[in-house]
C-alpha cells in the first residue's frame, strides 16, 4: 500500500510544482504590465512637453522588440499594406524608388508604365514638395506617408531635375505590382536564365510561365535561376519554387520552433516541371531566407549546382499574429533546416538573452548531400563554385555609399548634354572622364582604413605633445589614397559596368538595361561555361572535394 501512495504523490507534486511555476510566471507578466502602465501614465501627467501617446506606446513596443532579434516586428493599422507588399508584391503608390543622397530625397529608379513614369519624372530628380508639405530632407520611411495612398487618388508632386529646375507633376496614385521575375530569356538559345527577385503567392506560377516561354526553343541545355540580392518573403512560396526542380514527396525545408511538438516539415506535392536539366542558382550575400531555403535544398539533393557568393545566412522564420486594432505582429517563432538537416542561421541571437555579443559562429556542424559531397551549417549557403565578382580595393565601398556613380551619370549627362546615349564616348574615353571627375570631387572616404585613420587622429589631436605624428599620420592617409586610386585600372571593366548601368537608368526601359547588363555579367558567363562543360558533373561529385 505504501507503494502506491508513492506513485500518486509524485505526480501530485509535480504538478503542485508545475502550477507554482506558471503562476510565478504570470505573476511577473501582471508585474510588469503594471510597472509598464504607470510609468506611461506617470510620464504622460507629468512630462514637461506634450505627449503624443500614440507615440510613446510604439516607441515602447518598437524597443521591446528589438532586444530580440532584427525581424520581430509590430505593424500598426497604418503600416498594414508594408505586411500585403511583403505577401503580394503590390502596393499603392506612385512606381519610384528613392534614396538620400547629399540630405536630399533623389528619385533612384522608376517603373515603367506607371504614374511617375508616364508623368515625364526621371531618375536623378529630387522630390522638392508634395502638395503643400515640404520633403526634401525627410527620411525615405517617411516619404511613404505622402506617396501611398487610396487607389486614384491625386497629389502634387514639385521635382527639381538636372537644371535645377522645378517642376510640377500631378499624378494619381495606382497599385503598383513588383514583378517576381524582372527578366528572363534564352541566352544564346541554350541556357533559360531567370532573375527572380522575391518570393510571393505567384513566384512559382511566374517561374512556370517563363519556363513555357522559352521551352519552344528545344535547343536549351541547361537553367540559371539568379536569386542574387533575393530577400525571400514566403515560406511556402521557397517550398512552391522548390518543388518546380525536385523529385515530388521530397522534403524541402524543416522548422523546429522552441516546442518542438509545433515543429514541421515541408514536402513537395507533384512532379517536376524541370526534373534533369543541368540547374544553376547563383546567389550572393544579400540572398536571404526563402531565397536561401530553395538554395539548400537544390544543393543538399544534388539537383543542381550552386555559384556566386556565400548567402546572407537567415535562418529563422517568421509567423504573422493579429493583434488589437487591425495591427499586426510578425514574430520569429522557428528555425529552419535543410533537407540534410543544417541550419543555416548565421548570428545566433540567443546569445543576447546570456548578456554576450552576438556574433558569427565559429563552429560548423558537417552534413552531406545525396552524392556525399561535405556541407557545413551555421554560416549561409556555401556555393560549390564561388565565382568572386567582389572587389578588393576598399575605396569602392565609398564610391557605393556617397553615390560616386550615381552623381558622375547625372554630371556627365549634364555637361555633354546628351539627349541619348548615341553619343556616348568610346569605353576609354568614359573611364578617364570618371576619373578625372573622382579626381576634382570632395569625396569623404570612410571604408574601414580611413575610419581607423580617423580614430587614431581623433585620439592624437587630445594631447598637445602628438602633433608632429598627427601630421604624419595625415601623410600617411594621403598616401593610402593615391596608392588606392592608382589601383582603379585595375578594375577599369567593373567600373565601366557601373558607370554605363547609372547612364542607361535614365535613357533606356527596365527590360533592354536588364538585358545589356546580363550580356555583360561575368558571373553569368562563367555559370554558363559550368552549365555547357564537364565541369558540371564534376561539382556534383564528392570526389570533387
Amino acid at each position: 500500500m505504501r507503494k502506491k501512495k508513492i506513485i500518486y504523490i509524485i505526480p501530485l507534486l509535480f504538478i503542485i510544482a508545475l502550477l507554482g511555476f506558471k503562476s510565478d510566471v504570470y505573476f511577473q507578466i501582471s508585474k510588469s504590465f503594471d510597472i509598464f502602465s504607470s510609468i506611461y501614465r506617470l510620464i504622460y501627467e507629468n512630462y514637461v512637453l506634450e505627449i503624443d501617446t500614440k507615440t510613446l506606446i510604439k516607441n515602447g513596443i518598437d524597443g521591446m522588440l528589438k532586444s530580440l532579434d532584427p525581424y520581430t516586428e509590430y505593424y500598426d493599422e497604418e503600416d498594414t499594406e508594408n505586411l500585403e507588399y511583403f505577401a503580394s508584391g503590390s502596393y499603392t503608390g506612385l512606381g519610384i524608388t528613392v534614396s538620400v543622397i547629399d540630405s536630399q530625397l533623389t528619385i533612384t529608379g522608376i517603373k515603367e508604365d506607371y504614374p511617375a513614369y508616364k508623368s515625364g519624372i526621371k531618375v536623378g530628380d529630387r522630390i522638392y514638395r508634395i502638395d503643400n508639405n515640404i520633403v526634401i530632407n525627410i527620411d525615405t520611411e517617411k516619404l511613404k506617408d505622402y506617396t501611398r495612398g487610396e487607389q486614384g487618388s491625386n497629389l502634387q508632386m514639385y521635382v527639381i531635375n538636372n537644371n535645377n529646375d522645378t517642376i510640377l507633376h500631378s499624378l494619381n496614385r495606382e497599385t503598383i505590382k513588383m514583378d517576381n521575375i524582372s527578366y528572363y530569356e534564352a541566352i544564346n538559345n541554350q541556357v533559360a536564365y531567370i532573375k527572380l527577385d522575391r518570393f510571393t503567392r505567384t513566384s512559382a506560377s511566374d517561374i512556370k510561365k517563363a519556363i513555357y516561354d522559352m521551352r519552344h526553343n528545344d535547343q536549351i541545355k541547361g537553367m540559371i535561376l539568379d536569386l542574387r540580392d533575393n530577400p525571400g518573403g514566403l515560406l511556402d512560396a521557397s517550398v512552391n519554387v522548390a518543388e518546380l526542380f525536385l523529385p515530388e514527396n521530397s522534403l524541402v525545408v524543416s522548422t523546429k520552433r522552441r516546442n518542438l511538438e509545433n515543429s514541421g516539415e515541408y514536402y513537395t506535392y507533384n512532379k517536376p516541371l524541370e526534373p534533369d536539366i543541368p540547374l544553376c542558382i547563383i546567389i550572393n550575400e544579400n540572398t536571404a531566407s526563402a531565397s536561401e531555403i530553395v538554395a539548400g535544398a537544390i544543393q543538399d539533393y544534388d539537383r543542381g549546382i550552386i555559384v556566386g557568393n556565400k548567402s546572407f545566412g537567415k535562418g529563422l522564420v517568421q509567423s504573422i499574429f493579429d493583434v488589437p486594432y487591425n495591427g499586426h505582429l510578425k514574430i520569429t517563432t522557428s528555425k529552419y533546416y535543410t533537407p540534410s538537416g543544417r541550419c543555416i542561421q548565421r548570428l545566433d541571437f540567443a546569445e543576447k538573452y546570456k548578456g554576450k555579443i552576438v556574433q558569427n559562429s565559429k563552429d560548423t556542424i558537417q552534413y552531406h548531400t545525396k552524392n556525399g559531397r561535405k556541407v557545413f551549417d551555421l554560416n549561409g549557403i556555401l556555393p560549390d563554385s564561388i565565382i568572386n565578382n567582389e572587389i578588393d580595393n576598399p575605396i569602392f565601398v565609398d564610391f557605393y555609399n556617397n553615390f560616386i556613380f550615381f552623381k558622375f551619370a547625372k554630371y556627365y549627362i549634364k555637361i555633354n548634354n546628351l539627349k541619348n546615349l548615341d553619343n556616348i564616348q568610346n569605353d576609354n574615353e568614359l573611364y578617364n572622364s570618371f576619373i578625372n571627375y573622382i579626381n576634382h570631387s570632395d569625396i569623404k572616404y570612410t571604408n574601414n582604413i580611413f575610419s581607423s585613420l580617423e580614430n587614431v587622429k581623433n585620439e592624437l589631436k587630445t594631447n598637445n605633445s602628438m602633433k608632429k605624428s598627427l601630421e604624419s599620420l595625415k601623410l600617411l592617409e594621403l598616401e593610402i589614397k593615391k596608392e588606392l586610386l592608382n589601383e582603379l585600372p585595375k578594375y577599369k571593366s567593373e567600373l565601366l559596368y557601373q558607370i554605363k548601368y547609372e547612364l542607361y537608368l535614365r535613357f533606356y526601359k527596365e527590360k533592354k538595361i536588364a538585358k545589356i547588363m546580363i550580356e555583360n555579367d561575368p558571373i553569368i558567363k562563367k555559370s554558363i561555361n559550368i552549365l555547357l562543360s564537364d565541369n558540371y558533373k564534376k561539382l556534383l561529385s564528392p570526389s570533387n572535394q
